[in-house]
């Protein structure tokens, strides 16, 4: 049985067709990045939720911020860096030319201390933080004149403040006005009893204008609330020695060496070995003096620049307490 040669032939034909057309296509896909040809756009999920945005980065501090930051850490200068770069953006911040005042006051550059406090005084003469550091700062750079007439200033604008009062009298320590640092102390101790500093410097003006007794009972105090400070005991013996109470003067002056002050422990061993001489120990068997007496004399003069410079300090201590910055204002 022969072939129909129509259909043979009309095979042929469709076979040409279709390798012709696979090789169009097997083109087609080679020139389009061998991508689907009808590849089909993802649509998203109508549910799927969108993505968070992100985080916003974190303020950075403040150049007064980072100041205060620095200043806490003791490093005066750099926080001075950073208070300049404050001022440089804000030139009349009063916060700020304040800071800069108490970081150069740290750094005992007192002059251009007192110069920050009077340009943030010029904003408002009556700033009471300005005055505050700036009565601080007059005290700490040997002007207790001017200290006290600052405080006095600040009275007059806000309420009685124990603390001031007691910065006032310690201004008036300064200047050896004794009778009136006692007056100002009081009215401290009046306006808040728990401020045992206020104490403390009583009882060196008492012991100044001699009230011994009433020294002797505000050292007693202060020890009551802070029985381990060496200077406490070291007051309470020049009072206790000039109420002629030389075995509690002797006591009190031991017990400060044992609290730290190795210049009281060097002085009573001096005194020890002097009064232990063969000359000077028959010539205290034959005075009316007796040993209590001779060693707490002896060794006492032996350290008259030390105390002193202790009662200097002490004086100098809420001034140096109030040395802080001030956070800006939100």
């Amino acid at each position: 049985m022969h072939a129909d040669p129509t259909t043979s032939y009309f095979e042929e034909a469709c076979m040409k067709r279709t390798v012709v057309l696979l090789a169009l296509l097997a083109l087609i896909f080679f020139l389009n990045g061998n991508q689907p040809l009808f590849a089909v756009e993802e649509q998203p999920v109508k549910d799927s939720p969108a993505p968070a945005p992100a985080a916003a980065p974190a303020n950075p501090l403040s150049h007064n911020d980072q100041g205060v930051m620095l200043f806490g850490k003791g490093d005066y200068g750099a926080a001075l860096l950073e208070f300049n770069r404050a001022l440089a953006e804000n030139p009349g911040n009063q916060t700020v030319l304040i800071n800069r005042g108490v970081a150069f006051a740290k750094r005992e550059q007192y002059p251009a201390a007192i110069q920050n406090f009077y340009y943030a005084l010029d904003y408002n003469k009556n700033n009471v933080a300005a005055l505050r550091l700036l009565a601080a700062t007059y005290l700490l750079a040997g002007e207790a004149d001017k200290s006290l007439d600052t405080y006095s200033k600040i009275m007059a604008l806000a309420p009685p403040d124990a603390s001031v009062y007691a910065r006032r009298g310690a201004a008036y320590m300064a200047l050896g006005r004794n009778a009136a640092a006692v007056s100002d102390f009081s009215r401290a101790i009046y306006l808040k009893p728990g401020d045992y500093s206020a104490y403390v410097l009583r009882g060196l003006s008492y012991t100044a204008t001699a009230k011994y007794d009433w020294a002797v009972a505000d050292f007693d105090t202060a020890i009551g609330a802070l029985p381990k400070e060496a200077f406490l005991y070291l007051s309470r013996s020049d009072a206790y020695a000039k109420t002629g109470n030389y075995k509690e003067a002797y006591a009190d002056l031991n017990q400060s060496c044992s609290l730290g002050y190795r210049e009281v422990c060097d002085a009573i061993n001096e005194a020890k070995a002097e009064m232990e001489n063969t000359e000077n120990s028959f010539s205290l068997k034959y005075s009316r003096k007796s040993t209590d007496e001779y060693l707490y004399t002896s060794a006492r003069n032996r350290i008259e620049v030390f105390v002193a410079d202790r009662e200097r300090l002490e004086i100098r201590k809420p001034a140096e307490s109030d040395l802080l910055p001030l956070p800006l204002a939100k």
